[in-house]
């Protein structure tokens, strides 16, 4: 990524895999007669947060979604193409670690996509601007029945974004119990499918996420559970 003038290196594209960027105009360069198109690319970058942008050859770069997902702070729900997908960066994400714990808590339930963004976008606890916006409307739940909110797991983990890890996860388990679901009943549990996104606290400090308020960190803890319609393709 280069400067204006092309003389001086702003940073190696291969250093920053996970960056999904974006492009504000197209600048053609001419160099002995011969014409290189150029995208102007700009993102914050994972891990500090720093605004970066600059000149790369459009070589370098493919249009659509990163799917290099393992260094990425936050992915949205909207970025996934299938629950497959979902699941390799619940597994390899540095942020997921949580996510990870939690996942195995329901041994024979499986992570769906859908069921995750509706968990994200109807069921959360979360800091006010990582997922909503102004008027923003509930995601449809079509496709999918017997809904089961963990509305006090997901508020037990909020109130308590900035524990370790093993905190949140011992509180977790006892909220569960309350709630109804035990070691037992989870593993126990047929025909259901885990809807979970987690957002574990993780750093904002520039403000790249949560645009106004927060403290320098970013969170949202949303898992329910549910039944896949036979009939749906989602």
């Amino acid at each position: 990524m280069w400067d204006w003038t092309h003389t001086k290196k702003r940073l190696n594209l291969k250093d920053y895999p996970g960056m999904t960027w974006g492009c504000s105009h197209v600048a053609t360069v001419r160099h002995h007669g011969v014409d290189t198109q150029y995208y102007y690319l700009g993102g914050y970058l994972r891990g500090n947060g720093k605004y970066v942008s600059g000149y790369v050859y459009s070589g370098n770069v493919t249009e659509g979604t990163n799917h290099d997902y393992a260094g990425q702070s936050i992915v949205y729900p909207n970025e996934f193409s299938n629950s497959s997908n979902y699941l390799h960066y619940i597994q390899t994400g540095h942020y997921q670690k949580l996510a990870r714990q939690i996942v195995k808590l329901f041994p024979n339930t499986p992570v769906d996509l859908g069921l995750s963004k509706i968990a994200a976008y109807n069921y959360a606890a979360d800091d006010e601007g990582v997922l909503w916006y102004e008027d923003k409307e509930p995601v449809s739940t079509k496709g999918y029945s017997d809904i089961i909110s963990l509305k006090s797991v997901n508020n037990y983990l909020y109130k308590h974004k900035t524990a370790s890890n093993a905190t949140k996860l011992a509180g977790l388990k006892k909220e569960l119990v309350k709630a109804g679901y035990p070691a037992s009943k989870r593993a126990s549990l047929s025909g259901y499918k885990l809807g979970i996104y987690i957002v574990n606290n993780i750093p904002d400090k520039y403000g790249a996420v949560i645009q106004d308020g927060g403290y320098g960190h970013a969170s949202v803890f949303a898992l329910i559970l549910g039944k896949k319609d036979a009939s749906s393709t989602n």
